[in-house]
């Protein structure tokens, strides 16, 4: 009986894990971005703007996201984000703002439509941050649009 309900129990956590990443596919795999301007500052956002740490700077990334699905809406926070050097560096978003730099949680994009935002990472100095990728898997480069410290 025992091992019946283990052997029960893990075909759970196994179908839940399969269903997670099967889902995941499937609610958004027509979101599209690209990168359309990209610049730093040593402070995040308003309200609540504070300053980067020693050593580090915001890089601030304006990013046009669409959402090309017919039914789903789709939820983009600042944590789905990350930049990285193509090395060992990767960091992944601090903040979201809006167009006028004013800090937001998440944005929401309907179906068959388009939000431009600002992506907020805080970045060690003089680093050079070449790729931008959403949840670790689209990628657009930022090397010929990321600015001299």
């Amino acid at each position: 009986m025992k091992m019946w309900m283990f052997g029960m129990t893990a075909v759970l956590i196994i179908g839940a894990a399969v269903m997670a990443g099967c889902i995941d596919e499937v609610v958004d795999p027509d979101l599209d971005f690209a990168v359309m301007d990209v610049m730093t500052n040593s402070t995040s956002p308003n309200p609540e703007s504070v300053r980067a740490d020693d050593g580090y700077e915001f890089l601030y990334v304006k990013v046009r996201i669409g959402n090309e699905n017919r039914d789903t809406d789709l939820t983009v926070g600042p944590k789905t984000f990350s930049v990285d050097d193509n090395g060992t560096t990767e960091v992944r978003g601090k903040f979201l703002a809006s167009m006028d730099l004013r800090k937001v949680d998440s944005i929401r994009v309907y179906p068959d439509s388009e939000k431009m935002v600002w992506v907020i990472f805080e970045v060690p100095r003089d680093s050079g941050m070449l790729y931008i990728r959403y949840r670790g898997t689209l990628d657009e480069p930022l090397e010929r649009k990321l600015p001299d410290y």
